[in-house]
């Protein structure tokens, strides 16, 4: 399953993603499905197109015909389209995707998110138009090369070269301009279809472009994959020296500045410690008070229990890679700003969130604080409190996927005596953790909704002796009230509608 560029605009106007393991997973599932007898007696796969001619974004969702659970297949930029690989018989809902900072659809007075349905029909080729208000229509699919006579030199010819020039590329442009107003030049200027043929010369020229450039880029990114995996390799062995070190000092700052944004008006010092478009770490300090520590433990007590991770299905489970106890937090929200102190410490990390990420963060929808503690034995305990390598949120380098983490904020509030820093291992940035202090890292691009590669991994050391107390928040992007972060399980799969 791939986004295509829609061929009413010129592919370096389009938005292109590469398919995720998601994806190719739910593809086996629909197969899967289909084999166990909910699809049409032809057995025939079919690709059925999406095409979204609607005011924004659209997010399409495959309905388990067993379950109606809706799993989530994939977001759908506005004039991009969707080729799903399925069978007749499969059931789909489409989404109208709320703005992220206005958390309102459409471009009218009407700022309902509408939903739509479709299911796919035993016919061979289906398009589906997906208009203003989720208004969906069936269309045939068109054929962008049925201009082309028989005579007429491959379409694709640049492919016939064995590794194409720029001038070779620059040639077939001209080649496939000159060919295209030729073939329509009776056709009227507002007809669409003759729009096309001189699109598809500009795609034939992109793609030789990309054979021409092919090469290089491949000798590049192998390269940096090779080095990545090798810098991965020495920074793991090395965490383990340094997480066991209590000389080893914070990282070096990359700069440091102040903020003021919080609602109790007072400045903090800020210390850069990573500054990537894609992976941000901050050291804030004062950033939580005693009392606001001890307010928040008390609350989280009758919740404490033994920390879990992501199980990889979709729950979770108890695991060696994270042994602490943790309980969460439900601060109360209050419109006047009279607030319990949980709250406040709550609208104080989106308020730093929102600043940082220049995006409006509130408390609607999102996760709740946890408290996290661990214990230390001795340093001779074989299994001691940790929070092994991990990332809070995806890592992948790839496309952000609605309602996921976006960015972390570790307050501390009791230090341990020994051991208990925190370490971004490929990012070769170490956090000495202080009283009141908190780490701030984010793991998305929000200029380009992608995700960081890697450099927020990040590890809780051993606490070795004493105790060390955290509160954490995980911050999300376009959650609501109405669409919590409730609705997606552990890999960002959302959840049916009847999931309570």
């Amino acid at each position: 399953m791939t986004i295509v560029p829609d061929r009413s605009l010129p592919r370096s106007w389009q938005s292109r993603s590469m398919p995720s393991l998601l994806s190719l997973f739910l593809l086996l599932l629909l197969a899967i499905t289909f084999c166990g007898g909910n699809a049409n007696s032809s057995g025939a796969r079919l690709v059925v197109e999406v095409h979204n001619w609607s005011d924004g974004p659209i997010q399409i969702n495959w309905i388990n015909p067993s379950t109606r659970e809706a799993s989530y297949l994939s977001d759908v930029d506005e004039d991009t389209y969707y080729e799903i690989n399925t069978f007749a018989g499969h059931e789909f809902e489409l989404r109208e995707m709320p703005d992220e900072d206005t958390g309102a659809c459409g471009s009218d007075d009407d700022e309902t998110c509408h939903i739509a349905y479709l299911t796919v029909s035993d016919e061979e080729e289906q398009q589906y138009r997906v208009l203003s208000k989720m208004v969906v229509t069936l269309h045939e699919k068109y054929d962008p090369y049925e201009w082309l006579d028989d005579e007429d030199e491959d379409v694709n010819g640049w492919k016939e070269m064995e590794s194409p020039s720029l001038e070779d590329c620059r040639n077939l442009l001209q080649e496939r301009l000159q060919l295209a107003k030729e073939k329509t030049a009776n056709s009227a200027e507002a007809d669409e279809s003759a729009q096309y043929p001189r699109l598809e010369a500009f795609d034939a020229y992109y793609a030789c472009l990309e054979a021409f450039a092919a090469p290089s880029l491949d000798v590049i990114k192998n390269e940096i994959e090779f080095e990545r995996e090798i810098r991965t390799k020495i920074s793991g062995r090395m965490e383990t020296i340094t997480c066991r070190d209590d000389t080893v000092q914070s990282s070096p700052d990359v700069h440091v500045r102040t903020w003021n944004g919080s609602a109790d008006g007072v400045e903090r010092t800020i210390h850069v410690k990573l500054d990537r478009p894609a992976s941000r770490i901050h050291v804030i300090e004062n950033f939580v008070s005693q009392e606001e520590c001890d307010d928040m433990e008390e609350d989280a007590m009758p919740t404490m229990g033994a920390a879990f991770v992501s199980d990889g299905s979709g729950g979770i489970e108890a695991s060696a890679a994270r042994k602490a106890r943790q309980g969460g937090i439900d601060p109360e929200f209050e419109e006047d700003h009279d607030e319990e102190l949980s709250a406040r410490v709550a609208q104080r990390v989106y308020a730093y969130a929102s600043h940082v990420l220049n995006k409006t963060i509130t408390y609607e929808g999102q996760e709740q604080l946890v408290s996290i503690q661990y214990a230390g034995r001795g340093y001779d305990d074989v299994e001691p409190d940790q929070y092994k390598a991990h990332c809070d949120g995806a890592c992948d380098g790839e496309r952000y996927s609605w309602g996921t983490r976006a960015a972390t904020m570790l307050m501390y509030c009791t230090i341990p005596e020994h051991g208990g820093h925190t370490n971004f291992q490929n990012a070769n940035v170490h956090v000495k953790p202080e009283r009141g202090a908190a780490v701030f890292f984010s793991y998305i691009n929000t200029e380009t909704d992608m995700m960081d590669k890697g450099l927020t991994q990040h590890s809780g050391c051993p606490t070795f002796e004493g105790e060390k107390k955290i509160v954490t928040q995980w911050i999300r992007l376009g959650v609501t009230e109405d669409e919590p972060w409730t609705r997606l399980n552990t890999l960002g799969v959302r959840r049916s509608d009847s999931y309570d």
